[in-house]
């Protein structure tokens, strides 16, 4: 049997994530040029929490809390086997082994015009028309981005077509698809995936029905070049986001739920921390309560509660060895799920949504008919997932089932109008 002091040997030999992540982040920035300050991007206690399994996270998905965090699983679409779900058109937007990646989300329309797949889709296509520029334009049309780009070719400056951003990507018809946890009526999704994070979840053992809420119907893909971004902002479903990585860094700076997070946004709503920095964006930056580079092929988890801002940092990573590929342009390209699982953090805030003393009235859903479309799904959720109680078939233990009890309980509780549309 090993000694204290053998097994503190092996313990302080284990391998740091969290130093070889930062040995990363400097390397990566180093080269990119550091659009956000140094020692926030270095500082261990704003960094991620690593996890180190696909089982871990399915656990951090379900039962964990994630509040006033981000969550990184190095590798983890190829850990999950999602890294080729991506639909082949959107594939050549990241390249491979014969054609470098798009360095611009205007290439990457370009690439995905020509294919012509952006026929199939709708998303929200943005810039900004000119370098000191702090909010952004849309570019017009209807939400097809085929009739999109088109207006970005007019209406952006040629010398700033390198910030176009294209985010809440997905199909503009929705398709029928066999997953076998979904009510028959409920089988469709706009997902550009052929298979998305909660049927993978489910594949490997954890049934959207024994959460709060999933949503990959609407799965959203953005797609984003060097110190493009997304303004900074709460989301409208106080949900947690799953993301995964296919090409690019993400780098994310959050704040604290929800008071820091209100605060924040009264001085900096809808603007975007490109650089340079301005000196209020500097001092909010490090009020952060966690600053995180997350890197290509990575799945990562953080609550949309909490007041986020988004840069993409547009470069391959370094070469691992002698002989690896230099690092190049490319962009960022990733996509997220929006999910509610049992941990009463998590589900507090989601039936707070629209709660002026918790969630920024400036973020909420733009009318009444959103709201109660939301709501008309958690109750359906909740209540199916009361009678999967009910008729013990909430898997993954017992720790799984005395949690669906309590968020039940609570979401009832605490939400009078999704209480009534469960009776």
């Amino acid at each position: 049997m090993e000694s204290d002091e053998q097994q503190g040997g092996a313990a302080a030999a284990a391998p740091d994530p969290g130093a070889a992540y930062r040995e990363a982040v400097r390397s990566v920035m180093d080269h990119a040029g550091w659009h956000w300050p140094k020692h926030l991007l270095l500082d261990p206690s704003k960094g991620p929490r690593f996890l180190g399994s696909v089982e871990e996270l399915l656990h951090e998905l379900q039962l964990g809390t994630h509040m006033d965090e981000v969550l990184v699983l190095p590798n983890g679409a190829e850990l999950l086997g999602q890294r080729q779900r991506l639909d082949p058109r959107m594939q050549q937007v990241i390249g491979g082994a014969d054609n470098p990646p798009a360095a611009t989300a205007y290439e990457a329309l370009e690439r995905l015009s020509k294919t012509g797949m952006l026929e199939e889709l709708r998303g929200k296509v943005s810039y900004r028309s000119e370098p000191s520029e702090r909010y952004e334009d849309r570019a017009s049309g209807s939400p097809g981005l085929a009739t999109q780009f088109e207006a970005l070719k007019e209406e952006c400056p040629p010398e700033m077509r390198h910030t176009a951003y294209v985010s809440e990507i997905r199909r503009l018809k929705p398709r029928h698809c066999a997953s076998p946890e979904r009510p028959e009526a409920r089988r469709w999704r706009k997902s550009s995936l052929s298979r998305t994070m909660r049927e993978r979840a489910h594949e490997l053992g954890l049934d959207g029905r024994d959460m709060l809420y999933w949503d990959d119907y609407s799965e959203g893909t953005f797609i984003g070049g060097d110190q493009a971004g997304y303004k900074i902002h709460v989301d409208c479903v106080q949900t947690s986001n799953l993301g995964t990585i296919y090409s690019g860094h993400k780098m994310l700076a959050i704040w604290q739920y929800p008071q820091a997070s209100l605060d924040v946004l009264e001085d900096h709503l809808d603007t975007h921390f490109v650089p340079p920095l301005t000196p209020a964006q500097e001092r909010s930056l490090e009020s952060a309560c966690k600053v995180v580079l997350a890197p290509p092929g990575s799945v990562y988890l953080f609550s949309g509660c909490n007041a986020h801002a988004v840069v993409n940092v547009g470069w391959t990573s370094p070469p691992a060895q002698p002989g690896d590929p230099p690092l190049m342009p490319s962009v960022c390209l990733s996509s997220y799920e929006a999910l509610c699982g049992l941990s009463p953090a998590h589900a507090r805030a989601m039936v707070h949504t629209h709660d002026p003393q918790v969630h920024a009235k400036s973020c909420w859903m733009d009318n009444d008919e959103d709201l109660e479309d939301f709501e008309e799904d958690v109750a359906f959720n909740v209540a199916n997932l009361e009678r999967r109680l009910t008729n013990g078939q909430v898997a993954r233990g017992e720790a799984a089932q005395q949690a669906a009890a309590q968020a039940v309980s609570l979401v009832r509780a605490e939400n009078a109008e999704v209480a009534e549309l469960m009776r």
